[in-house]
This record gives structure tokens, sequence and C-alpha cells, in this order.
């Protein structure tokens, strides 16, 4: 049963995230550049796959930023600086460009300063605060004192804590909590 939570809490998670980044695109210009700072590459993956599939927006160029540029031009998923600071000076179309955490390169500082910032654990907060009003008073308030708890120890991220909360849910959506 661990595998299914596991899977299902992951896929409310990307769920969740892709809907706060879809968000913060809407009613923007043709033009308009944001990044994604913050999130790993494999996250970074499942949540342009899950905006594609679901149709989420239109108008939007979604990529991942690469330094390999043999993969930029096998996958048009990925993409290099220099492309996209290409598409940003031609402002003929909106642009998601997700940095995934891994990425060691001084080339991202130019696009730093010319693409709104999303920043990937303020997302982590927003994604835990709307699964914390989902569960129960009861388990609200077991993630309440877990959470307090964890307060004094260094290095619990957001996304742990939001790791935690999700299996929660998931444990109650399937009636495995009392």
């Amino acid at each position: 049963m661990l595998d299914t939570t596991t899977q299902t809490a992951h896929t409310i998670q990307i769920e969740l995230l892709a809907q706060e980044i879809v968000s913060r695109l809407q009613n923007t210009e043709p033009g308009h550049c944001a990044r994604v700072d913050f999130l790993t590459g494999t996250e970074a993956q499942a949540i342009w796959h899950y905006i594609s599939k679901h149709h989420l927006t239109t108008g939007v160029a979604f990529h991942i930023l690469t330094t390999n540029r043999t993969i930029a031009q096998a996958d048009p998923l990925y993409i290099t600086t220099d492309k996209a600071i290409e598409i940003r000076n031609r402002k003929l179309e909106r642009l998601c460009l997700f940095i995934p955490s891994d990425i060691v390169d001084a080339a991202p500082s130019s696009i730093a300063n010319s693409f709104a910032p999303i920043d990937g654990r303020t997302l982590y907060s927003l994604v835990l605060k709307q699964v914390r009003n989902k569960l129960t008073p009861e388990l609200t308030g077991t993630v309440s004192s877990v959470f307090s708890r964890l307060r004094s120890m260094t290095g619990i991220s957001e996304k742990q804590r939001l790791d935690f909360t999700l299996a929660l849910l998931v444990q109650m959506q399937a009636g495995e909590t009392a």
C-alpha cells in the first residue's frame, strides 16, 4: 500500500504545483517570461507533462533549462540559455522556463534579470496550505503538533512537510486514518 500512497501523493503534489504555476501565467501578455526556481529536474518534467496532458493553459511555451545542447536538440522539452534568451528577445510568445535546482551555470544569471521569478519554495508553502485545508480537524491537529515539534530542528524543508501532509491526505481519502 505504501507505493500506491506515495504515487498518489506525488500525483497530487504535481497537480497542485502545476496549477499554481499556471495561475501565475494567466492574463500575461505575449513576451512575458517567467522562470521557476528551486524545483528538481524530475519535478519540472512531471509538472511539464501534467500541464501538457491536461491542457491547463494555451499560448505558453514551457521548457526545462539544460546546459547540454545535444539534449536540447533531441527533446523539445529542453532548451538552452541562448535559445531561451532568443525567445525572450522576440517577445512573440509567453515562456515559462524551469531552472532545475541542480543546474550549475553562470548563464542563468542573465535569465534571472529578465524572467519573472516563481519560487518553488513558495509554491511548496502554498500547496502545503491547500493540502492542510483538505484534512479533517483531527489530522490538522496532528500535523500542527508534528510541525511544532519540528520547529526546533534545522533542515526540515517545506517539501518534506508537504510530503508528510500529502501522505496523511492520501491515507485519509483511502479511509485509513482514525
